[in-house]
């Protein structure tokens, strides 16, 4: 188990563990650089030195040329010079018997630790390695990075490596490649759906494997949740137009002052919609780094595969892969894991839930006033109407929302902006192209009767966005980053900074992000239940066999 740093006590960056080589060192430097597990960050006082001194400790820290950083590690310990074991220097601990007598000196490696005669005394074990951290500009400084071990030749058989570690499921590291079986659903809702005559897997029958729920909500939670988001919209809205102050708009579309004081957070707060968005974003974690940093497979469901699926899979795939932040591979991602996997688009955007098919949205040139009532009338129109309303959910609106998160934590390495997703989220509900206007494949390619397919019969969205191409690019994008063969590649993205998509809401960020609203994520209470490795520890299965 990994140690978490707390406020006050500077604790070992891993409390018990035998790094064995380069890769075992370079491996804790990676976890420390992608943020999942914690480096020291100042000397370790005199009480720290005697909690923490000891043999197992591991500590990872970076050298630094001010007087806030570390410049080099002490421990308040005597040590013998040096002798280089590559790839690493070894020092043993001396007495002060050792200081009367120079020739006492030991030869150390890990390799030959075991040979070694017992003295209780410690060895300390150093590597370092230049670092560069995610996000970094090209032309940024490089990072030297330490890690620094101790053990005692009594201990040293006994320490645990790497591969024996056990993953924790709140995004642990771990070196052998153990396969994950992520279950998007809540247990309860599992445990539904196994009563009727559903399931989930038996990892009994999956030893190589180990499974976690994710805790994500189902179709109806989140069509409330916008709903309730969209109810405090509209309440706002009409408390301006009786207090008269309807006429300043937002700071959304425009540079003009927002209006405060008549949005109530606590209501957007008690709507759930950031506590979703964070669930998404940490079930994306989780699949990120068991493929990037595990080396691992992933296999994902949730209930049937088009809804929550389609959502981890795909923004999973945008931090792993470069092609699919830019627009031809936005496109292709939508097509694949959207169209060809079956999200109901016809069902989930409620087309037909009312004779009004869809609600304009304001010119760009509109107030935010204007934005704010159309989207509380879409998702009236959509959510709200009693025909089809089983099958309403802002799915797509969802993913949408989550992958703005992370372009908005990493601006320069997307190729498209925010308005081209601006601009998806309309067209999704403006039912002017074949692309979101169906349930699955069979209904946009096979004929009824005589007539022409639905794709014969309607445009590509991604006709007309590439035709209008230069709106969309994003002038910071900077693809010198995108590497495959390297980890800056790769996107971490920060599940507890979630905010609302202020423009999409046609409200300003202040206005719906301020007063500590958008950090609601870190107490927000989200679900994550595992690891699952057997049958016993199966919320849904356990007393079922």
């Amino acid at each position: 188990m990994f140690c978490v740093a707390g406020h006050d006590v500077q604790r070992p960056t891993h409390p018990r563990l035998h790094v064995r080589d380069a890769r075992d060192a370079q491996i804790m430097f990676e976890a420390c650089r992608l943020g999942m597990l914690t480096p020291v960050s100042r000397r370790l006082n005199d009480s720290e030195r005697a909690m923490f001194i000891k043999s197992g400790s591991v500590f990872v820290w970076q050298e630094a040329d001010d007087d806030i950083g570390l410049k080099r590690w002490t421990d308040g310990l005597m040590w013998s010079c040096s002798r280089m074991r590559e790839p690493f220097l070894f020092y043993e601990e001396k007495t002060l018997g050792d200081q009367l007598d120079p020739n006492n000196r030991s030869r150390t490696s890990t390799k030959h630790a075991k040979e070694l005669p017992s003295t209780g005394l410690l060895v300390k074990q150093t590597y370092s390695a230049i670092v560069t951290l995610p996000g970094s500009p090209p032309d940024a400084r490089k990072r030297k990075w330490h890690i620094t071990c101790y053990f005692t030749h009594e201990d040293f058989p006994h320490l645990p490596t790497l591969d024996m570690d056990p993953v924790e499921t709140s995004g642990g590291y771990m070196a052998t490649p153990i396969n994950l079986i992520i279950d998007a659903r809540p247990t309860t809702n599992a445990m539904a759906n196994a009563a009727k005559g559903a399931g989930t897997e038996n990892m009994d029958n999956y030893k190589e494997a180990r499974k976690v729920y994710l805790g994500i909500d189902n179709i109806h939670v989140m069509r409330d949740s916008l709903a309730r988001v969209a109810e405090a919209l509209y309440e706002a809205d009409m408390l301006a137009s009786m207090s008269g102050s309807n006429s300043v708009p937002s700071d959304a579309l425009g540079p003009e002052v927002p209006r405060l004081g008549f949005l109530d957070r606590q209501t957007l707060r008690r709507s759930g919609w950031i506590k979703h968005l964070t669930s998404i974003l940490d079930g994306t974690l989780m699949i990120v780094k068991t493929i990037h940093v595990s080396a691992s497979h992933a296999l994902l469901h949730c209930s049937d595969g088009w809804d929550r699926t389609a959502q981890l899979s795909s923004l999973a795939q945008i931090c792993l892969d470069p092609y699919f932040r830019t627009l031809r591979g936005f496109y292709v991602l939508v097509e694949k894991e959207w169209l060809s996997f079956g999200h109901k688009f016809l069902d989930r955007c409620g087309h037909l839930s009312s004779e009004k098919l869809f609600v304009t949205a304001p010119s760009e040139g509109g107030s935010g006033s204007d934005a704010a009532q159309a989207f509380f009338a879409s998702v009236q129109n959509k959510f709200s109407g009693q025909s089809h309303l089983k099958e309403t959910s802002p799915v797509f609106h969802q993913f949408l929302e989550s992958l703005w998160q992370i372009l908005r934590q990493f601006p320069t390495r997307f190729e498209y902006n925010e308005d081209f997703l601006l601009k998806v989220h309309y067209h999704l509900n403006s039912c002017q192209f074949g692309t979101f206007l169906f349930n699955c494949e069979r209904e946009r390619r096979v004929a009824e009767g005589n007539q022409p397919t639905g794709e014969q019969q309607t445009h590509s969205a991604w006709d007309w966005f590439e035709a209008n191409r230069s709106q969309w690019l994003n002038p910071d994008y900077d693809p010198s980053s995108n590497i495959p063969t390297r980890d800056t590649s790769v996107l971490i993205p920060d599940a507890k900074d979630v905010r609302f998509w202020y423009r999409l809401y046609g409200r300003g960020d202040e206005e719906m992000n301020g007063g500590g609203l958008a950090n609601q994520a870190t107490t927000a209470g989200v679900e994550l239940r595992g690891s699952v490795v057997g049958l016993e520890d199966d919320p849904v299965l356990a007393g079922s066999g």
